[in-house]
């Protein structure tokens, strides 16, 4: 298989990993809400980091396979500073803090970035006045 072959399936992988992080984060807040230490527990943390990882790593495939034109949009740039901001929110909320109002803070924050990501891919930065 060619990597031109792998393009429509990774992206498929993409786009689904997505859809499971933001289902995943929001019962994971939920849950933490109720009990602060629920998202402590290893099982939890693996399950959203692999998550976020497969996301992460397809992104960068996609981004690597469309050439060195693709790197140079800034729009894909702007999405991959989201999706950083989006996993460095989650883990505060999830693992570093501990005060109810900060962690709420952070998820907010994870949320408004994950929609960001979402709207940069969709519009391709037009929201941003780059597309």
């Amino acid at each position: 298989m060619t990597a031109a072959d792998l393009f429509p399936l990774v992206l498929l992988l993409h786009r689904t990993t997505a859809a499971l992080t933001i289902g995943f984060f929001l019962w994971r807040a939920r849950q933490s809400l109720r009990d602060p230490l629920f998202t402590r527990q290893k099982a939890m943390r693996y399950s959203a980091d692999s998550i976020d990882t497969v996301l992460f790593l397809s992104g960068l495939w996609l981004l690597l396979q469309g050439g060195h034109e693709a790197r140079a949009e800034l729009w894909l740039q702007i999405k991959f500073a989201f999706l950083l901001g989006y996993i460095l929110c989650g883990m505060a909320a999830f693992r570093f803090l501990k005060e109810l109002r900060a962690r709420l803070i952070a998820l907010v924050a994870a949320l408004l970035c994950f929609a960001a990501v979402v709207l940069t891919a969709l519009t391709r930065g037009a929201l941003f006045g780059i597309g």
